[in-house]
């Protein structure tokens, strides 16, 4: 597997990586947009940039190969120990 880094600086648009888009299997159709942007803009504002890179490349490391990612599995049900612990911790 291949290492995936998280960008230098915190970006908070959709994530595109070459030929790979994010996909809504009910309308068929390609998710260009964050949904409810204005939450996301918030709860992003409470994690540091060293918090959203390692959130960013843990999610990249995941999707990244043959198998199918599906995000409601993503982290599980126990935070600790894993990037996305901050998420837990701060924003909510």
């Amino acid at each position: 597997m291949k290492s995936v880094e998280a960008p230098a600086t915190p970006d908070f648009t959709v994530w595109q990586r070459k030929n790979e888009m994010l996909w809504d299997v009910y309308n068929n159709k390609e998710i260009a947009r964050i949904p409810h942007k204005a939450e996301y803009d918030v709860w992003t504002s409470r994690l540091t940039r060293d918090q959203i890179q390692s959130i960013k490349a843990e999610i990249l490391r995941r999707i990244d190969g043959d198998e199918i990612a599906t995000a409601g599995w993503i982290p599980g049900s126990d935070w600790s120990r894993t990037p996305f612990h901050p998420i837990y911790e701060t924003v909510t």
